[in-house]
């Protein structure tokens, strides 16, 4: 049977999924959206509360600039304000990055998070593939990476880090080896941080800041646990900073969410937790899938590219059965280019009991089952 839509896109409509098996959506454990387990921080929920109650602050529009939210990025990483453009999701912030530039030929590293090549097909870009290897971790090779651009004449590259769907990191002076690298080459670094929240030290921020061709985009919501809120934000040099800005819909955030992620970056107790949490939970989920056969790619983010066991079914049939007998969604890789087709799942980590429903769930399709 063909892969169900909401399984083979980016995972998280659990509604259509609801709809589907006839499964209530509050009994669907969802391991297919890689939000932070740990909810939202109570300063984040306490703040929207306040600001959704205040009556005069609903009757005005919201800041344009969204000056309060700029300011607090701005001193967390030691950047100037104009070189922050806020979005209604990190996914908006692509489609202005590719657009701002009218790109024609971009090397994207596969395999590719089906909705960075959508931005890029919709565009009209041509995508050069760069195939990154399982026998070593899916890990990126700027090198590699530099001399397909040459060759290829792309004007642009789009790299995702930690990489999605197996959360392999490239280091922080790889990042800023491929930006030179695209420099001399006169094109465009995309730099999809969506998960850097998991591994900061290899955020390219400051490098962007700085450099006249290059945006880093990233997620404020997936990390604080309130994807429903839409929220992103990219870094860029200042020039290249107002054209991105200016093709962008006005007020892209409203001032109670602008408000809400303000009160979120100041709580640096949440962000520790979230750290020490997701690398305990990820290393013991690893644990326990390579225990019972399943490859398991080491990666830095809060997910996990799980390749199912030989003589095991196939991706789609393991996630809809997973759904109908157990109630887990998980996110079926089988239509990332680049990964063989049938073969990789994607789960999230979540808390300790969660992940043990998973692994009995997945027991039954271990090499020994």
């Amino acid at each position: 049977m063909n892969a169900e839509p909401a399984l083979a896109e980016h995972g998280g409509d659990l509604a259509a999924i609801a709809l589907r098996y006839g499964i209530p959506r509050e009994r669907l454990l969802d391991f297919s959206a890689n939000v932070n387990p740990l909810g939202p921080p109570a300063a984040l929920v306490r703040a929207f509360v306040r600001a959704a109650r205040n009556r005069d602050e609903l009757s005005r529009y919201p800041d344009e600039a969204q000056g309060g939210l700029t300011r607090a990025l701005a001193e967390r990483f030691s950047i100037d304000p104009a070189c922050i453009v806020i979005g209604n999701g990190a996914a908006a912030l692509l489609d202005a990055a590719v657009r701002v530039r009218r790109l024609e030929r971009c090397l994207v590293p596969e395999p590719a998070f089906s909705e960075d090549r959508r931005s890029l097909v919709a565009a009209g870009t041509t995508l050069v593939p760069l195939q990154l290897q399982p026998s070593n971790g899916f890990r990126l090779d700027p090198p590699a990476a530099i001399e397909t651009m040459r060759r290829q004449a792309c004007d642009a590259c789009l790299i995702t880090n930690p990489h999605n769907p197996s959360g392999s990191l490239a280091l922080r002076g790889d990042i800023g080896v491929i930006i030179g690298g695209a420099r001399d080459l006169g094109a465009l670094a995309i730099i999809d941080e969506a998960f850097i929240d998991y591994a900061p030290l290899a955020s390219a921020i400051d490098i962007a800041a700085l450099e006249p061709e290059t945006i880093v985009i990233r997620s404020l919501t997936k990390f604080f646990a309130v994807p429903a809120l839409r929220v992103g934000y990219a870094v860029c040099e200042p020039t290249l900073a107002r054209r991105l800005r200016a093709t962008l819909p006005p007020w892209p955030v409203t001032s109670a969410v602008s408000r809400a992620l303000v009160a979120a970056l100041a709580d640096r107790s949440y962000e520790r937790r979230s750290l020490a949490n997701n690398a305990r939970e990820r290393e013991h989920l690893t644990r326990r899938l390579r225990d019972l056969g399943f490859g398991v790619t080491d990666g830095s983010a809060n997910f996990l590219l799980v390749e199912l066991p030989p003589g095991s079914p196939s991706a789609t049939y393991v996630a809809r059965d997973l759904i109908a007998r157990d109630r887990i969604v998980v996110r079926d890789c089988s239509n990332y280019a680049g990964l063989e087709s049938g073969r990789f799942i994607r789960v999230a980590v979540r808390g300790r009991g969660h992940a043990g429903r998973l692994v009995t769930a997945l027991r039954r399709f271990a090499k020994a089952g």
